[in-house]
């Protein structure tokens, strides 16, 4: 492997272990009686944890296949306006229930922007 094929490996690794812990406390507040009333809220915030796991192990998958460097640069870009995109959703009275689940995608936008560094 090449160093930043290994960085790469390295930070989509830290991001998934963020997003496990969002996802935890996601889900922990599912268990919470008064959390009732953010039912929504929690939901689509461990549904953006999962989103966005399945795309970093899929950049994290793909650093280390037959892709040309031209080609993953094209799925960073990609999978990089997807998070931009979702992070911009607005759910819910007066956007109350995205803000948890935009945090998310807003946070593995950033990781997929890092990630672009390493390769350029």
């Amino acid at each position: 492997k090449q160093w930043y094929q290994r960085r790469v490996v390295i930070t989509a690794g830290e991001h998934i272990d963020w997003l496990k812990g969002q996802r935890a406390d996601a889900q922990g507040w599912f268990e919470v009686w008064h959390a009732m009333f953010d039912k929504r809220r929690n939901s689509y915030w461990r549904a953006a944890c999962d989103k966005d796991m399945k795309i970093i192990n899929k950049i994290k998958d793909k650093i280390t296949s037959d892709m040309t460097v031209d080609q993953f640069k094209g799925l960073l870009h990609n999978k990089k306006k997807d998070s931009e995109s979702d992070s911009r959703r607005r759910m819910g009275c007066f956007e109350r229930d995205s803000v948890k689940s935009n945090e998310v995608h807003k946070r593995t936008k950033e990781r997929i922007e890092e990630i672009e560094i390493l390769i350029c």
